[in-house]
């Protein structure tokens, strides 16, 4: 009984030996691939950025928060109004409300934009690629 286990454990380290490939002679340099669309176009994925992503997110949170905000704000000022002023006071904070709407478009907006920009489309192979 003592060399049933024996040999099954030798035989699952044989096993796991043959699951590890060897590592590959040479290493993929990310600067020179490209990626194809199904239209055909071009496109590398640029490497710097201007804002490091991290950064780059909490900016768009921090707008995302800051709209919300503003919203809320006018919200509870517009009912407010509406409760201690009356109508007229209501309108003017209404129109705040509505004013105060597109800045929840920006943040979106900016996490597009940084998504696309990343990308660098081309007609031709860059010079680069050697």
């Amino acid at each position: 009984m003592a060399c049933a286990p024996q040999r099954g454990l030798a035989r699952l380290r044989h096993h796991d030996a043959a699951l590890k490939p060897t590592p590959p002679p040479f290493t993929i340099d990310p600067g020179r691939l490209y990626d194809v669309r199904e239209d055909g176009r071009v496109f590398t994925e640029q490497a710097h950025d201007a804002l490091p992503q991290r950064e780059r997110r909490h900016l768009i949170r921090a707008c995302w928060y800051l709209a919300v905000a503003a919203n809320a704000v006018t919200m509870a000022g517009a009912a407010a109004g509406y409760v201690l002023a009356g109508r007229g006071v209501a309108a003017g904070f209404g129109l705040a409300v509505v004013v105060s709407l597109p800045l929840l478009a920006v943040a979106p907006l900016l996490d597009w934009r940084r998504q696309r920009g990343r990308r660098q489309w081309h007609d031709h192979r860059p010079t680069g690629f050697g």
